[in-house]
């Protein structure tokens, strides 16, 4: 409340005075209202999706102590969301650090590590945390999205059960199905035209029936 007199004063005081008398505490409360502003202004680009511009004001909002961590956990999401993946995995990962049981966070970073090809990491990640939130549908589904670029299919399918025996509405059930019909199909392709290969070598061959004759 105090803060909140200090800087209505010299509006007061400024309406009926030729001169201005300087407030304690004033160029403070200035200071940090030019960073919050940063902070608004970062945040109506992120809407926007400009996030190369909201990147620029997020990294000013950040230099104020009291607005730091917010600022960060921001410009984490819009380097993310701009593609960096090296730098919103930097910040990530600083947040980790400071916050370890933020799931939100954890998540984000196994996002990150997976669509940045480093999926064994992604994978460790996503396997505890579907281990540790078993209720979690979101978390269920991008390990199963890791399991399949990892072509470690059976797991996949494994998983795709849990899904549709926990989340039976889940959206992502009916991709995934198609996904595995897909590798199924072509699975019997592949050995089809492999049988049909090896038999024209034999028929080829100098031992074969026809050439022995």
């Amino acid at each position: 409340m105090k803060k909140k007199l200090i800087f209505l004063l010299p509006v007061i005081f400024v309406s009926c005075a030729s001169f201005r008398v300087p407030v304690p505490g004033e160029t403070a409360v200035r200071k940090n209202n030019i960073f919050v502003e940063y902070m608004n202004i970062a945040d109506s680009y992120n809407d926007l999706g400009k996030y190369d511009k909201a990147i620029t004001y997020y990294k000013m909002a950040k230099s104020n102590r009291k607005l730091k961590w917010t600022a960060n956990y921001k410009l984490a999401r819009a380097y993310a969301m701009n593609k960096n993946w090296e730098e919103a995995q930097k910040l990530y990962l600083e947040l980790y650090r400071r916050d370890p049981e933020n799931i939100s966070i954890q998540m984000s970073i196994a996002y990150i590590y997976a669509m940045n090809g480093k999926l064994p990491s992604a994978e460790t990640i996503y396997s505890s945390l579907v281990k540790n939130n078993p209720e979690n549908a979101d978390v269920l589904v991008n390990y199963i999205n890791v399991l399949f670029a990892m072509e470690r299919y059976e797991e996949a399918e494994s998983n795709l059960s849990v899904l549709k025996e926990k989340f039976q509405d889940n959206t992502n059930i009916s991709s995934f199905e198609k996904k595995l019909e897909e590798i199924k199909s072509g699975d019997t392709e592949e050995t089809q035209d492999g049988e049909n290969e090896a038999a024209e070598k034999a028929e080829d061959s100098d031992s074969s029936p026809d050439k022995n004759q």
